[in-house]
């Protein structure tokens, strides 16, 4: 059995499965092509709906064979025709070799990539250096991605049929021994471009990084305030035009939309639109008929920047519209919002009449901290009607307005939409974590999947796992990862930095692709997790480390999910040793002798592969909702002044 990286992309984003299949040995291309339909078959099984497309030379469709970084050519505007492939291994700078890119008329792919292979054993690689533009080493698959995105977005035929797949492949790719894949290009260029990011994140190096690795501006760009050359794309096709010194004497924003180029007008926000501060009803007028106005009295009375009714009111005092903005006066100030009723302002709150525009400059004012000026050195934080007229703010044509607010406003309904599915695939597993695993007492699930019946058996934990305790050194290979209650394993660096806590003679444990791994102080809150991330990893010496002892009866994916349902906690609490609560553990000699009812191993693995699905759509979601947010967040910085 062999382990490989499988890569899926749609407009909710790019992401990597590891899938295990049967390898065939053997370099010819039957042997690479029978792996290649292993890998599929795997693929299938558990995703049946996914349209697969192995991108490699050894590919069993034309299109995938045409995508290859050794087939897929880079024109230049001189005409002449290189591989990616080429173009990559030729772009290289060694610190004493210098740039490789003259090589690219001299040798072939396949011999370019040998050759720079062996200067990489003895010259040091700096950067990427591409007919004049300078790409960092990292993220490490920076350039590689943009170079490839770039080549096959100006190869439209080719990228017509790719973006009719979402799952990609490359028998070659081998994550232990390389980097770069060009089936993950594949998914990602999928991804930007059913999102509509495609344009947007290939107009420039900075959008590219910031849409795809989630990054800010790297130091090693220049800003374009302080650059006022022009940058030439590598194919010709497009050219990024940076401002010169005498457009930034005129307020425009960053980032704007080619049809405009009027100059942005300073204004006051209380000559732009009208406001209405709020004024507070008698508390005795309070109430909680439906029937009566609406009362919005601060930031507990939105909910995803919507007004949510929570008390009604018999008094009028101040009235918002439909339609209106509600801007939070005090803390938390500033906060924006939205009314689809019509409603009364208490004194926490104020109504603004503009429009979309508006609505997301208000946006990127909160997220910029403007209005906290105005309540430095203030015990309780708040704005009066003064520091919100007397804002100053850039506005543009009532066109470019329109056109910034629409999307915007497509930019927020698309996040609504993932929200709405996150909130609804979490609620479905939750609902079916209770149903479909026997509650305490009984022998069969309240829900089950189609084709199985009969009893479930009763088994000990101790006749499924064995504790293993292999004592490692952390390194490169073995990176030290911990486990959190919230997300499982977590690498240690991603969680937070502290090399000053391991101390020389801390000891930890080896975990193997497949094994379990739980704390025993926390394993009462949930803290377990299975090793599924394609790699051996270390984790502290305290945690307990396991193995499956029949993987024929026994389905990883389906513990997984078992020994974190709320029954398995329950039993956990029962168990745990300790006379304090805070001190309870649940050590392995107490974990196996846990009780557990148990199906057969193929519903076992029909529940796993169930609850796998839709984790994977569950962190799908999150995922994307994270990018749409930082994308976000970076356009609310670069088109508004």
């Amino acid at each position: 059995m062999a382990y490989r990286p499988v890569f899926y992309g749609d407009a909710f984003g790019y992401k990597k499965y590891m899938i295990d299949f049967e390898f065939f040995t053997g370099f010819s291309l039957s042997q690479k092509q029978k792996s290649i339909q292993s890998l599929h078959n795997s693929i299938i099984r558990t995703f049946p709906e996914r349209k697969i497309l192995e991108v490699s030379s050894k590919s069993l469709d034309e299109i995938g064979r045409q995508a290859s970084a050794f087939n897929l050519n880079v024109i230049l505007k001189s005409g002449k025709e290189y591989s990616v492939e080429q173009i990559f291994q030729g772009s290289k700078k060694f610190r004493r070799g210098g740039s490789q890119l003259h090589l690219i008329n001299q040798m072939t792919s396949k011999e370019l990539k040998k050759y720079i292979g062996k200067v990489h054993q003895v010259d040091e690689l700096v950067s990427f250096e591409c007919f004049g533009q300078v790409f960092p080493l990292k993220p490490q698959t920076f350039f590689y991605n943009w170079l490839y995105i770039n080549t096959l977005h100006q190869n439209q035929l080719l990228a017509n049929q790719i973006i009719k797949y979402d799952t990609f492949t490359d028998i070659e790719f081998n994550p232990k021994r390389s980097i770069n894949c060009q089936a993950e290009a594949c998914s990602i260029y999928v991804y930007l471009y059913k999102s509509n990011l495609l344009d947007y994140a290939l107009s420039s190096k900075e959008n590219f990084l910031q849409v795809v690795y989630h990054e800010q501006t790297c130091n090693s760009y220049s800003n374009t305030k302080e650059n006022n050359t022009k940058e030439i794309s590598l194919f010709g096709y497009e050219e990024v035009n940076k401002q010169s010194r005498d457009s930034y004497s005129k307020k425009v924003p960053k980032y704007r939309n080619s049809s405009f180029n009027d100059e942005w007008v300073r204004q006051s926000l209380g000559k732009t639109v009208e406001i209405i501060m709020g004024q507070s009803p008698d508390s005795k007028n309070y109430t909680d008929n439906p029937n009566d106005y609406i009362l919005v009295q601060g930031n507990a009375d939105m909910k995803n920047g919507r007004v949510f009714p929570r008390v009604w009111t018999t008094q009028v005092t101040k009235l918002a519209e439909k339609g209106d903005l509600i801007l939070s006066v005090r803390a938390p100030v500033g906060d924006i919002g939205k009314t689809d009723y019509n409603v009364v302002l208490g004194r926490g709150v104020a109504a603004i009449k503009g429009n979309e525009f508006l609505f997301q400059l208000l946006t990127k004012m909160k997220q910029s901290h403007y209005w906290s000026k105005f309540s430095t050195g203030s015990t309780f934080e708040s704005i009066n009607s003064n520091d919100i007229k007397s804002a100053e703010i850039y506005l543009p044509s009532v066109e470019e307005q329109s056109a910034i607010g629409f999307l915007f406003h497509t930019l927020d309904d698309l996040m609504a939409s993932y929200k709405d599915n996150l909130a609804n695939y979490q609620s479905l597993k939750s609902t079916m974590l209770s149903k479909m695993f026997p509650k305490a007492g009984q022998t069969v699930p309240e829900i089950r999947l189609d084709g199985f019946e009969g009893e479930w058996e009763k088994y000990y934990l101790g006749d499924i796992f064995e504790q293993v305790s292999n004592y490692i050194e952390p390194s490169v290979e073995n990176e030290l990862w911990s486990l959190t209650v919230e997300k499982g394993l977590t690498p240690k660096t991603d969680r937070y930095k502290r090399d000053f806590l391991v101390k020389k003679n801390d000891k930890f444990k080896k975990v193997d692709i497949n094994e379990f791994v739980y704390n025993p102080m926390n394993l009462t809150l949930g803290a377990l997790d299975l090793n599924n991330k394609g790699r051996t990893i270390s984790v502290s010496g305290y945690y307990v480390v396991m193995k499956n002892t029949d993987v024929e009866k026994f389905d990883n994916d389906f513990f997984k999910i078992l020994l974190k349902t709320t029954y398995a906690i329950y039993q956990y609490k029962q168990f745990a040793t300790g006379t304090l609560i805070e001190k309870q553990r649940v050590q392995f000699t107490t974990f196996s002798e846990i009780p557990f009812y148990l199906p057969t191993i193929a519903e076992q693995r029909a529940i796993g592969a169930y609850f796998s699905i839709l984790d994977n759509l569950i962190a799908t979601h999150q995922e994307k909702i994270s990018q749409l947010e930082t994308l976000k967040k970076k356009l609310l910085q670069d088109m508004f002044i």
